[in-house]
């Protein structure tokens, strides 16, 4: 048996070649992977060309902003309503001058739906009487939609093929119609498994009320507090609602990928409390 010392590694030497021809060959690829890199670049630099110049957006002053916010927070507005206005008005100044009411107002109008840009004169409403600008504010009615309300068997589909949490978020939102931001509210001391209810904290400054549940939807809550470890005061998720209709989307649009029948597209969350 031949010994480590006696295996060499072929040459890659072509026949006659020596190590100045070598060099040669060398300096002569550098030469060509540069020539490469140039006309790469070239091409990449053309769509930058003056012909196609790139629009040169607005960069936002996020301290007004944060003004608002600060009377938001300062006033006991919901975390929800906070978030909504800060991305409305960070999205505005995007597009035009927050200090010129007018141009605002032209901005907002170009946007084709009426109920997008409800919300956006609304959550400039609020930077407008914090600086006292003048301005009247546009009011748009939000077209009327008649909602399709998905069968139980696309509920159910979606449900099966969910994982264990948000199998368990789906069906509370199912069961009882609450919304992602009171779902996510919930505390373990908010459910009575004993009576199969929930008493949740309402969004949006409604009345205070009791959800009754089924006795799946009760087991299912009782493992994942068991398996949780959770106590009364913990949050009985630990996501966020837009953490929830994120996961819903990529489980939706999974399942709708691998169904023959495609009956589970564009179901929305909110959807789950009218079947």
């Amino acid at each position: 048996m031949l010994g480590r010392e006696t295996l060499k590694r072929p040459s890659c030497k072509w026949k006659g070649q020596t190590d100045a021809g070598e060099d040669i060959y060398l300096k002569a690829r550098v030469a060509r992977l540069a020539e490469c890199h140039k006309k790469q670049k070239a091409g990449y630099n053309q769509h930058t060309s003056p012909n196609f110049p790139k629009p040169t957006p607005i960069l936002p002053n996020t301290t007004p902003i944060l003004n608002v916010l600060a009377q938001m927070i300062n006033n006991g507005r919901s975390e929800y309503s906070i978030k909504f206005v800060s991305k409305a008005l960070t999205y505005i100044s995007k597009h035009a001058d927050l200090n010129q009411p007018e141009q605002v107002k032209q901005y907002i109008a170009t946007h084709p739906s009426s109920a997008y840009k409800r919300n956006l004169a609304i959550a400039y409403n609020k930077y407008v009487r914090y600086y006292n600008l003048q301005w009247e504010m546009p009011l748009y009615k939000p077209d009327a939609k008649t909602i399709k309300i998905p069968t139980n068997e696309k509920i159910e589909k979606l449900i099966a093929g969910a994982g264990r949490t948000l199998a368990i978020k789906l069906t509370l939102s199912k069961e009882t119609g609450l919304r992602p931001v009171e779902l996510h509210n919930l505390k373990v001391k908010d459910i009575d498994l004993d009576q199969r209810a929930i008493h949740p904290t309402t969004a949006k400054n409604g009345s205070a009320r009791t959800l009754k549940i089924s006795n799946n939807l009760q087991a299912m809550l009782t493992r994942h507090i068991n398996d949780n470890n959770l106590s009364p005061n913990d949050k009985l998720f630990k996501d966020t609602a837009e953490g929830y209709g994120k996961h819903y989307r990529l489980m939706r649009a999974r399942e709708s990928l691998f169904s023959t029948k495609n009956i589970t597209a564009r179901i929305k969350t909110f959807e789950f409390c009218i079947v």
